[in-house]
This record gives C-alpha cells, structure tokens and sequence, in this order.
C-alpha cells in the first residue's frame, strides 16, 4: 500500500506552486482549503501595475484599495453591503 501524501500527489492535475504561507498549490486542480487571503494579498502587494512603468511602486492591492474607497458610495456597493449585513443575521 502506498503512503498518503505519495497517493495525493498522484491524484493532483498538473505542477504546483508554492506560496508565500507554504501551500503547494496545483493550478489545474486548486482546492478552497488551499487558498489563504495572506497568500493573496501578499502577491497583490508585490505586483505593480502598468508593468512597473511608474514613478514609484504603485501595486495590485494599493490600487483595489483607492478603488474600493473611491467606491464606496455607488449604489451597487451600498446593496452589496445591505446584502452582506442580511446574510450575516440569518447564519
């Protein structure tokens, strides 16, 4: 009988990275388990929008920021919002 982890790996689709926590992560065959929001936000912060063609280093994750703020008066933010807060009464 083989081990575990020999038997996982050959069920697994395709080659796998690894991630700034650790996680070996398989691209073509991705699990919810195996993704972290630190994982996340840790490669938008380190990613540079424009292709790094700018003054100073302007990332991913700063930019999704201004948007989200810039936002965040929208209608369509307001009723995601109302509905986030609802689900969060009915669990």
């Amino acid at each position: 009988m083989m081990p575990k982890a020999v038997t996982e790996f050959k069920e697994r689709k395709g080659d796998w990275i690894l991630l700034p926590s650790g996680t070996e992560f398989y691209v073509l065959d991705p699990r919810a388990e195996e993704i972290h929001i630190s994982d996340i936000a840790h490669n938008l912060a380190n990613n540079c929008r424009f292709h790094g063609s700018c003054r100073k280093h302007y990332s991913v994750a700063e930019h999704s920021l201004y948007v989200a703020y810039l936002l965040r008066n929208e209608p369509i933010v307001k009723l995601e919002k109302q509905c986030r807060q609802e689900q969060s009464f009915q669990s």
